[in-house]
């Protein structure tokens, strides 16, 4: 899993997969974005992936085979 705030955006986010990817890591495709809701949580703050940009990331574990 690749987490990162980059600050120049998608293309920076896009190269480092490539990069980590040629250096043989299996990196996953979805892509969180930064959104001050969930920067804001507090820890211990349970964030709701269904509906929310994280159902996407969800989605790909489970079909990885990494979540039930």
């Amino acid at each position: 899993m690749l987490l990162c705030k980059a600050p120049n955006g998608i293309s920076e986010i896009g190269q480092v997969r490539d990069y980590l990817e040629d250096e043989g890591y299996n990196v996953f495709t979805t892509v969180v974005p930064a959104i001050v809701k969930y920067m804001r949580t507090h820890e211990g703050s349970e964030i709701q992936a269904k509906g929310s940009a994280f159902d996407e990331l969800v989605t790909e574990m489970e079909q990885r085979g990494l979540l039930p």
